[in-house]
């Protein structure tokens, strides 16, 4: 008779720690997504989307003004200059602008678009947060509809 001693054997005790750690990494990632916040891009995001062929064809309709529109960002005097067509200013003209921080819907604001004769206007942004914002220029004049979306970083000031 002899007598073995037995060997000890990892393999049981090194499936249940994987076992374990695959488990608690799952948890672990549970519980890190249910404490996002989940925010639409905006309040009424379903009923804008129902407007998008609107927004094409006033897209469109600024199309024919690309080059005398636009959105840019004023680092010396912490503002953004917007320019419209200065044939759309006399014919009626009402619009809005919308500032978009798709990072935190709570600094999103509406400002009115009223261009001077020149069809610039000047935002003082001194006061927002610095980083990417997308701006909605959206307006009325002559009885038609115009969009124009452009993108500016806010940059902290000098």
């Amino acid at each position: 008779m002899s007598s073995k001693a037995s060997a000890f054997n990892p393999w049981p005790w090194s499936i249940l720690g994987f076992l374990i750690f695959l488990i608690a990494t799952i948890a672990a990632f549970v519980t890190f997504a249910i404490g996002q916040d989940m925010q639409l891009v905006t309040k009424d995001y379903y009923e804008k989307e129902l407007r998008f062929q609107q927004d094409i064809n006033q897209a469109n309709n600024a199309g024919a003004f690309r080059d005398e529109i636009s959105i840019r960002f004023q680092p010396e005097t912490q503002s953004v200059e917007l320019r419209v067509p200065r044939s759309l200013v006399d014919a009626g003209f009402n619009g809005t602008v919308e500032f978009y921080r798709p990072s935190n819907k709570d600094l999103d604001f509406t400002a009115p678009l009223k261009p001077r004769a020149d069809g610039r206007q000047t935002i003082d942004v001194a006061d927002l947060e610095t980083g990417f914002w997308r701006l909605r220029m959206q307006w009325t004049a002559d009885g038609k509809e115009y969009l124009f979306r452009d993108s500016v970083v806010i940059e902290p000031k000098s």
